[in-house]
């Protein structure tokens, strides 16, 4: 275990400050490499790496590294703003339609976390609260979140989630290009832009990050620094009030915040810790994207969706990459967005609510 007196980046300082900024650049150069060869989620997983690799595995700062808590989540409350932006009027006319795949997404929640939940304890061995959180068929950063508040290895859970989203976003376009013979689904070639972004539309974004992060605060929201901005921004932009488009770069500088600030709180695993994660995780993903395939094709038989469009729907990949996908395959990122909302949202209330029983054992 490491020492109480490990020393700790706190921005508090030119020194640090001068640190932060050198993490940052280095994470940015490693995830403009990952946006050249099409990797998905480029700044976040060069982030992650990079703030890994400097920090969690140097010999100077040993384990633990903090990160400036409130900069990663004002970015997180960006990325739920951006999201948010992608909801537009038409998407009343199809809340209608929508009602089976909805209560669907609720059954495959539920279902989806208790097997996981199984696989963690059997196959990793996992305590009940490090397995409960990194089963979570969603919610990446809420799930490292509420297992630290919970009392679980974060260290566990931040491994499980990375590998299961990085595994849906790579597998789920090599599906569809061998279906289809269509390469889709990479983070470089489409973007949630519906326009020529302008400086009000940055400005408004900000905004409503800004609004959004108090919002949920004062609602006592689940993942209050996602879902406020992200409700908020959707509302706004649902009803016509507020049409807002949000430039890629943006999204790549929240991505890149995101991933430093998580790589920076990783201790480093060992080769056991490692590979028990991995193979426990790809056990989860395949079970995941299984009842996914399960859930789409008996949908099929009960509505007029198409089989891709339906699998599209399920798979615990992230919001960003699966409407990515979407607008490849000329589906509406709107709707799978919603859907993939509904699928975190639930997980997280579910994971938030169950970190207070967590907290009293």
């Amino acid at each position: 275990m490491p020492s109480t007196s490990v020393p700790k980046f706190n921005v508090r300082s030119a020194e640090d400050v001068s640190k932060l900024i050198g993490l940052l650049a280095l994470g940015a150069i490693t995830g403009t490499v990952f946006w050249a060869i099409n990797l998905p989620l480029p700044y976040m997983l060069g982030g992650l790496l990079s703030a890994v690799t400097v920090f969690a595995l140097s010999g100077q700062f040993e384990f633990r590294i903090t990160f400036p808590k409130h900069l990663r989540m004002v970015f997180v409350g960006l990325i739920g703003a951006m999201i948010g932006s992608t909801f537009t009027p038409e998407l009343r006319q199809l809340i209608p339609t929508m009602l089976v795949t909805v209560l669907s997404i609720v059954l495959y929640v539920v279902l989806a976390h208790a097997l996981s939940y199984m696989v963690c304890r059997k196959l990793g061995r996992y305590d009940k609260v490090t397995a409960f959180y990194s089963s979570m068929p969603g919610g990446l950063i809420e799930a490292v979140e509420l297992a630290e508040r919970g009392g679980g290895d974060t260290r566990v859970v931040t491994l499980c989630h990375f590998i299961r989203v990085f595994i849906v976003v790579i597998t789920v376009p090599l599906f569809y290009w061998v279906v289809s013979g269509d390469l889709v689904g990479s983070a470089a070639g489409e973007t949630f832009e519906r326009g020529q972004a302008t400086a009000v539309d940055v400005i408004a974004l900000v905004l409503i990050t800004a609004a959004g992060l108090g919002l949920g605060r004062f609602l006592h929201i689940p993942a209050a620094h996602l879902l406020g901005p992200l409700i908020l921004s959707a509302v706004l932009n649902g009803t016509g009030l507020l049409t807002t488009t949000s430039p890629t770069w943006l999204l790549f500088i929240a991505q890149l915040i995101v991933g430093t600030g998580l790589g920076a709180q990783f201790r480093s695993p060992s080769t056991a810790v490692l590979l028990t994660a991995f193979k426990t995780t790809v056990a989860i993903t395949i079970l995941m994207l299984l009842m996914s395939t399960l859930s789409a094709y008996l949908l099929t038989k009960i509505t007029n969706q198409s089989m891709d469009g339906l699998f599209l729907l399920f798979a615990p990949g992230g919001v960003t990459e699966m409407s990515l996908i979407a607008l490849s395959l000329n589906l509406s990122p709107v709707v799978v967005a919603a859907h993939h909302v509904l699928r975190i949202f639930l997980t997280v209330s579910i994971a938030a609510a169950s970190t207070r029983y967590f907290k009293s054992t």
